[in-house]
């Protein structure tokens, strides 16, 4: 009877296995999903991965493969800092050693190994020594894609991160003169939706471009913190023959609502005034707090600069409501936008900040206006 009895739970226990695998075709042993894993990583190893999924692997060494969109001795700025593209995204090459590479030039299909890194935002790849390689040159570029500043604003931006876009806009400022090799200039559209142009000098375009003119630019996008286009050429500068109606009237005064305290004289808004939520303050400067100290100086600039960020704080919360009164330039070469901040409980912070000796300078108002 018992013997009966172990041979009936054999044949259930066969019956439950096979059930199982006709339910769970998709069900692998533990041996295959390590013969799975280490056939994947040769996988990684052997051929290029998509730069899409790529972008995602921060801190790990990846191979990737794609077109170069821009000249690195345009807009690398001395180092080796260009952008390649398949069809999947894009994605920055960057080295600060640009003599142990090939110079990348527009229409190059590269294949590069390297760590996938983040810079102010930017996803980049980074190349090992002697692993950037030229497979092919005068290759077809990828298309631009067409966005407008209103999709540069929002969360989907930054799937075209890294690859050839268009965008149409009006030229609200542009700086005098460059810095770090470039010129930040504004670019705004009729709602006041914005982003900056970032024109390396080493492009040739800046002498394109004019301010108060309408124009459609073709460029890298790129970032640092916030995201930016790269002109790569003259020819990437088009003004438009048919000149849209001028801007609508800035107004002096605009009520906002804080989001937060950036540092002693900027803020951030929860909506945007002008197209942006960056506020600088006029009439005042404080010390800066987002550099690591190298020195006693750096050391007490950072110390006086979290002091008036503190402070600040104490003035303004997320949800206060402000009336920011505009300068006569509405924005800096940041794309900020230049403002006094007066709240009704604790009036002007600029002065209050002033008399605190937490700001460098201050102007009087009435020179400011």
């Amino acid at each position: 009877m018992k013997r009966v009895r172990s041979i009936r739970m054999i044949c259930c226990l066969v019956l439950v296995i096979f059930s199982l695998q006709s339910l769970l075709p998709g069900m692998i042993t533990a041996e295959q999903a390590i013969a799975s894993e280490k056939k994947e990583t040769v996988w990684n190893q052997k051929k290029p991965m998509k730069i899409k999924k790529a972008r995602l692997l921060i801190g790990e060494t990846v191979t990737v493969s794609g077109i170069v969109t821009a000249d690195q001795s345009a807009i690398g700025n001395g180092k080796l800092s260009t952008y390649i593209q398949d069809k999947s995204a894009g994605i920055n090459i960057y080295s600060v050693q640009p003599n142990n590479f090939p110079e990348l030039k527009t229409g190059m299909k590269v294949t590069v190994t390297g760590k996938i890194t983040s810079y102010k935002g930017l996803i980049e790849i980074v190349p090992d020594r002697d692993a950037l390689k030229v497979d092919a040159v005068n290759q077809t570029l990828p298309k631009p894609k067409r966005v407008s500043l209103k999709q540069l604003e929002t969360d989907q931006a930054h799937k075209h991160e890294g690859k050839l876009v268009k965008i149409k806009g009006y030229v609200e400022s542009k700086p005098e003169q460059p810095a770090g090799g470039g010129y930040n200039v504004v670019i705004i559209d009729k709602k006041y939706h914005s982003t900056i142009l970032r024109v390396m000098v080493d492009t040739s375009a800046i002498d394109e471009v004019k301010t108060g003119k309408w124009y459609e630019f073709t460029g890298v996008l790129s970032r640092y913190d916030t995201l930016q286009v790269l002109p790569r050429h003259k020819g990437d500068v088009s003004l438009l023959k048919r000149q849209p109606k001028s801007q609508k009237k800035i107004k002096k005064e605009y009520e906002a609502t804080v989001d937060r305290v950036v540092d002693g004289d900027t803020i951030h808004l929860k909506k945007p005034v002008l197209g942006t939520t960056k506020v600088r303050f006029v009439n005042m400067d404080t010390p800066e707090t987002y550099h690591k100290p190298k020195n006693e100086l750096d050391q007490n600039q950072l110390r006086f600069g979290q002091k008036a960020a503190d402070y600040l704080n104490t003035l303004l919360s997320s949800g206060d409501k402000v009336t920011l009164k505009i300068g006569p330039e509405a924005k800096d070469d940041y794309g900020r936008l230049f403002s006094s901040s007066e709240n009704q409980k604790r009036g002007q912070y600029e002065f209050r900040a002033c008399e605190k000796r937490i700001c460098s300078y201050v102007f009087h108002l009435a020179d400011w206006r």
